[in-house]
C-alpha cells in the first residue's frame, strides 16, 4: 500500500504503522516487490506490556469483555474487575455455531446464509479472520449476484463511509477486524421510519467466518449487534480446515454429516470451540 509493504496486527485488522519484520524478512520482500529498501531498524531495548503496565502509579481500564480476562488482571495487576449492569438489556439471539468439514462448504453455506438473510431486509455484518479470507468471500458474493461492501485493511480509508451504511435496510458487509471492535453500527438510515423498519427485521446480524483463539475476539465481534437494547442476532459458521482445528484435533467430529458438509451432530465440536478459544 502506498508503495510500501505495511503489516497488518491480527488482532486489531488495521496497519501496524511503523513495525518491520526482523532479520532482514522486511528487507527481502521489499527486493522481491521491486519497492526501495529502507534501512533496518536496531532494538535498542525491549520490555513486556505486563511489565510496562506495572510502571505506572495507577492503572485502570474499561471494555465489555474485561470478565473473560478477570484471572489475569488479577495476578498480573493486582486489579479487580467490577462489571457494571448495561442501561438496557441486551436482547441479542446467540445462535449455535454451524461446523462443516471444508472450509469450501462452510464458505458455500455463508453464502446461502447471507442470500437467505438479505431477503428479510435484515443487515448482515460478516467478520473475517484475515484480508484474504475478507476478499475471497467478497468476490464469491459478487459471483452470486449479492450486492455487498468490503473492509479491510487495504481500504480503511473508507472505514467511516461503509461502516455508516452497514445498518442500513438489506446491507451486506465483509470486513476484518477492523469492524469487530469499537464500532457502533447504527441501525437504519438517520430518519425513524428506516430505524424501526431494521429493528422489525430483526435488527443486526453478525455472520462470524470461524472463531478465534481469543474468545474476547469473538464477544467483541458479536458486540457490534443488539447495542442499547436494540435488537440483533450473531451465527459463528467453521470448518474442521480452520486454524483454531489444528490446535484441537478433529478426532471424532467427522461422523454425522449432512450432503452439504455440515456436521449433523455437532454438540461435542461446539463445547470444545470455547473452551479452545479461552481469553
Amino acid at each position: 500500500k502506498d508503495n510500501d509493504i505495511k503489516l497488518i496486527d491480527e488482532f486489531t485488522g488495521r496497519i501496524a504503522e511503523k513495525r518491520r519484520w526482523p532479520d532482514g524478512m522486511q528487507s527481502a520482500l521489499e527486493s522481491k516487490e521491486g519497492l526501495p529498501i529502507k534501512r533496518e531498524g536496531q532494538t535498542l531495548g525491549s520490555i513486556t506490556l505486563q511489565h510496562l503496565m506495572c510502571l505506572f502509579k495507577k492503572v485502570s481500564g474499561m471494555t465489555g469483555t474485561a470478565v473473560l480476562a478477570a484471572q489475569e488482571f488479577d495476578q498480573l495487576y493486582q486489579l479487580k474487575t467490577c462489571v457494571i449492569p448495561p442501561r438496557k438489556p441486551c436482547i441479542r439471539i446467540d445462535k449455535p455455531d454451524r461446523v462443516f468439514s471444508t472450509k469450501a462448504e462452510k464458505n458455500c453455506a455463508i453464502c446461502n446464509e447471507i442470500s437467505s438473510i438479505q431477503l428479510t431486509g435484515q443487515p448482515i455484518l460478516v467478520g473475517t479472520s484475515n484480508v484474504r479470507e475478507s476478499e475471497d468471500l467478497y468476490a464469491l458474493l459478487v459471483e452470486k449476484g449479492i450486492e455487498c461492501y468490503l473492509l479491510n485493511a487495504k481500504n480503511d480509508e473508507q472505514e467511516a463511509q461503509i461502516i455508516a451504511q452497514a445498518g442500513a435496510l438489506g446491507a451486506v458487509t465483509i470486513c476484518t477486524n477492523l469492524a469487530g471492535r469499537g464500532t457502533d453500527i447504527l441501525l437504519g438510515e438517520k430518519d425513524t421510519a428506516s430505524n424501526l423498519q431494521v429493528k422489525k427485521a430483526g435488527g443486526l446480524h453478525i455472520i462470524g467466518t470461524s472463531r478465534f483463539e481469543s474468545r474476547r475476539i469473538d464477544d467483541q465481534l458479536r458486540g457490534r449487534a443488539a447495542r442499547q437494547g436494540d435488537p440483533g442476532s450473531s451465527q459463528y459458521f467453521v470448518s474442521l480446515e480452520d486454524k483454531l482445528f489444528n490446535h484441537l484435533g478433529a478426532d471424532g467430529l467427522l461422523s454425522g454429516k449432512s450432503d452439504t458438509g455440515e456436521l449433523v451432530s455437532s454438540a461435542r465440536s461446539a463445547k470444545k470451540l470455547p473452551t479452545a478459544s479461552g481469553y
